[in-house]
């Protein structure tokens, strides 16, 4: 356990990941009754002010796969609580919690259903008054536009054009930048599923 909680906040993205995945794998493999003193940890860390952004991006790596590896009655019970934390009063406690949700998209498999749920959330974020709560809202909508844009386009184009008019000019632009990236995406499949030609 000390060697993953040290990989979990290593400079390198790929052995946060590594460990992250290890992390979750242990507590699958202990069950959730026993995984308490893990998800306590990575709780106390979250709500840590003074965090190196590697430690805050690894524990939330490995809260996500934590969350992700004990079935939907769980990720269910536990995203309440992220949505209140993604909310908090503390801007760091809001980019933790919001980091949380970046990993979820790529590591819990049923996510895209919970998109009508979690993009409002997200999209949300893209008015906060702190920089970087802004800039982590913004790459969690990118990347379910990256994994979800062809699946499930019309829970992202929604959501995304109504922010469009949004009273926050922030809120505004991060949206047009969002949805040309939807655009792309699709517009992307369209080509690539057109008949070649030779001339």
């Amino acid at each position: 356990m000390p060697a993953i909680k040290n990989s979990l906040f290593d400079s390198i993205p790929e052995i946060r990941a590594s460990a992250a995945k290890a992390l979750g794998s242990l507590s699958k493999g202990l069950g959730l009754e026993n995984s308490d003193e893990m998800i306590v940890w990575l709780h106390s860390v979250l709500n840590q002010k003074q965090l190196h952004s590697s430690e805050r991006a690894g524990a939330a790596q490995g809260f996500a796969e934590i969350i992700s590896v004990h079935g939907i009655k769980f990720f269910e019970e536990t995203m309440k609580l992220v949505f209140v934390k993604a909310q908090d009063a503390q801007p760091h406690i809001r980019e933790s919690y919001r980091s949380v949700m970046v990993f979820l998209a790529t590591c819990f498999d049923q996510f895209v259903k919970y998109l009508p749920k979690l993009l409002p959330i997200m999209i949300q974020g893209l008015s906060d008054d702190t920089e970087d709560v802004r800039k982590i809202s913004l790459r969690n909508v990118k990347i379910c536009i990256k994994l979800y844009g062809k699946q499930a386009p019309t829970q992202l184009v929604n959501p995304i054009m109504e922010m469009m008019f949004h009273r926050d000019f922030r809120v505004r632009q991060s949206s047009s930048v969002l949805m040309y990236q939807l655009v792309k995406e699709l517009e992307n499949d369209i080509i690539k599923s057109q008949p070649k030609y030779v001339t």
